[in-house]
């Protein structure tokens, strides 16, 4: 019964949350990340093919600190995280766990709060994604202002709170984007491949769907080095709490108005680290290879916010022919 208890309490913190609107900034507004090693024994280091290297419960006494979703890694252990109150946090972890050039800042000023749900990097230039206002944002990492925001037309019937879950910037400037729980027309979740900069073109985008196949929803994606997609999926269950699943798309086999479908490669069920995951990043190639995992606390203490380094000995080698998905029509100046 306890157990029982506990999983629909965890249930209910993915009940619809809006943090819209303005919000009170926290007391303590000082750049301070701080990385506590979680203790695991010898077998729940195994998930699937993949093994537990890193596991670091994160946290800061900076209130903003927290309901981090979007996950991009900007050089080597370099870490940029958005969150469900409009914040962007970076730094950079070294191996003890000690955190350098920290910061901890909100996207929009006045602490106007909105739900920032994921990221794409390309040198100095960022874009995040929001749900509630689906808009994408796109700001200088140096300087961390929002330089200019668009409403693709695409992405404006879909719902507040499940609207662009995972963002991606493919290597040729294509943006690929999937909903939370917006539904498509062949029956899966609403996706969009932009032929460029959403900024740029925003309604040069082709529509196709994704099936999860009873995975759940998709929180974050990232690329593998041969250039096949890295989805993270989240579920919950009344009995089983936490489920988290990581699964690998073939880009190239996106057809627009169509069903595009992954293969599961690990999951983390009924273990030591199951959390609500909704960042992912991947360094490295081949046996090289580090798949980086950041759960969502929901800003609820019962909750933690892990950030996990997952290493893959079997992982893909980086190729210079990458797949390549469809082209999608529109202006040159998209790519």
């Amino acid at each position: 019964m306890r157990r029982l208890c506990l999983s629909l309490l965890l249930a209910a913190l993915l009940l619809p949350q809006t943090w819209a609107g303005r919000i009170v900034p926290p007391q303590d507004t000082r750049p301070i990340i701080i990385a506590t090693p979680v203790a695991l024994d010898g077998t729940d280091h195994v998930i699937g093919p993949l093994r537990v290297a890193e596991a670091w419960a994160i946290s800061s006494p900076n209130g903003r600190l927290g309901g981090l979703s979007g996950l991009a890694l900007t050089g080597d252990r370099r870490f940029l995280i958005t969150g469900d109150r409009g914040s962007l946090t970076g730094f950079t972890l070294d191996r003890d766990g000690s955190s350098r050039n920290t910061f901890i800042r909100p996207l929009l000023p006045r602490w106007q709060g909105i739900d920032s749900e994921s990221i794409a990097v390309a040198g100095d230039t960022v874009w995040i994604a929001t749900e509630q206002r689906h808009d994408i944002l796109r700001l200088s990492a140096a300087r961390g202002e929002v330089e200019d925001r668009v409403r693709p037309i695409a992405m404006r019937r879909w719902p507040g709170n499940g609207g662009a879950e995972a963002m991606l910037r493919l290597p040729d400037g294509r943006f690929l984007i999937l909903a939370e729980r917006a539904r498509g027309k062949a029956g899966g979740t609403a996706a969009l491949l932009f032929a460029g900069d959403p900024l740029v073109c925003p309604n040069a985008a082709t529509a196709f769907d994704y099936d999860a196949q009873g995975m759940g929803n998709v929180t974050d994606s990232a690329q593998l080095p041969d250039g096949r997609i890295l989805l993270l999926h989240r579920k919950i269950g009344p009995l089983r709490g936490w489920r988290t699943t990581l699964a690998i798309a073939d880009p190239a086999t996106i057809r627009p108005n169509a069903m595009w479908r992954s293969e599961p490669l690990a999951r983390i069920a009924n273990h030591p680290l199951a959390e609500n995951y909704e960042g992912v990043a991947v360094s490295g190639s081949g046996p090289e290879t580090r798949i980086w995992l950041l759960s969502d606390d929901n800003f609820n203490g019962l909750q933690r916010t892990l950030l996990l380094g997952l290493d893959w000995p079997q992982a893909p080698a980086r190729t210079s022919e990458r797949p390549r998905a469809l082209d999608v029509p529109g202006p040159s100046q998209c790519r």
